[in-house]
């Protein structure tokens, strides 16, 4: 329980520290899991790739920017906000609700 809520915790304030270390950390590896958990077609897998290798490095560069933690975690709620958008043009609904569970974003 206590799990749970540390997860929907971390949801409500966005890209938390850790979370977006984690994944800012590995984009190649998060990109190659997303592609295989989700079974995409190879023109979803060239949309996600794209999606990936623009929004990820834009995050990190907030991440690593000297702004305040309130307009770090706001910058990155909108990139975050944004990836997920692209993402839920080009999966199906069920690829796409396990995309949410496999980036903790939900």
């Amino acid at each position: 329980m206590k799990k749970l809520l540390a997860i929907v915790a971390l949801a409500f304030l966005g890209m938390g520290y850790a979370q977006a270390q984690e994944t800012l950390d590995v984009p190649g590896n998060l990109t190659e899991t997303i592609i295989q958990e989700l079974g995409l077609t190879a023109e979803q897998q060239a949309s996600v790739t794209k999606i990936m290798s623009v929004f990820q490095p834009a995050m990190e560069q907030i991440e690593n920017s000297n702004l305040n933690t309130t307009d770090k975690t706001a910058k990155l709620n909108a990139y975050a906000d944004r990836e997920k958008l692209n993402m839920k043009n080009i999966l199906t609904d069920a690829q796409y609700v396990k995309y949410l569970e496999l980036t903790g974003r939900i």
